[in-house]
């Protein structure tokens, strides 16, 4: 891919891409090259367009092997151009553009280590009180409560 864009451009691969990653391709090329060659590093923000439809085009280049990803610095990635794609055909390449619509779980950012458990402290010590005895309600005798009558 580096000197014959005509072979790129006639090649199964990328007869199968989708309008959003050839545009995904082609920026990923002219930055390279104006870069002088080698990986370069994106934040996903230059591409421009909807996110989720980039990270599609991202995927496709990937899968059909137009490029190679890195994580770069602030979590942008690191492209570098690859030579696989001339290995795919036609069916092949429907294939990997179905896998790339594929929900993968996002790549993590740092690595994640679960906190230890805290000590449990035992539970205090309760003191239960006895209830107190129960006192028998007395009222003294009124006049029209008498029996005597």
């Amino acid at each position: 891919m580096t000197d014959d864009r005509s072979g790129v451009l006639q090649s199964p691969a990328y007869l199968a891409m989708t309008p959003v990653g050839r545009r995904v391709l082609r920026l990923i090329e002219d930055t390279i090259y104006r870069s002088g060659g080698g990986a370069v590093t994106l934040p996903r923000s230059s591409f421009g367009g909807n996110k989720g439809s980039i990270s599609f085009g991202i995927k496709q280049c990937e899968r059909l092997g137009f490029v190679s990803i890195g994580i770069g610095l602030r979590r942008a990635n690191a492209f570098s151009l690859l030579d696989d794609w001339r290995a795919v055909d036609a069916e092949e390449a429907a294939r990997r553009v179905q896998l790339a619509k594929l929900p993968q779980p996002p790549r993590p950012s740092r690595a994640v280590h679960p906190k230890p458990p805290k000590p449990v402290k035992p539970p205090k010590p309760v003191a239960v009180a006895r209830p107190a005895p129960q006192r028998q309600v007395t009222l003294p005798r009124l006049s029209f409560m008498d029996d005597s009558r």
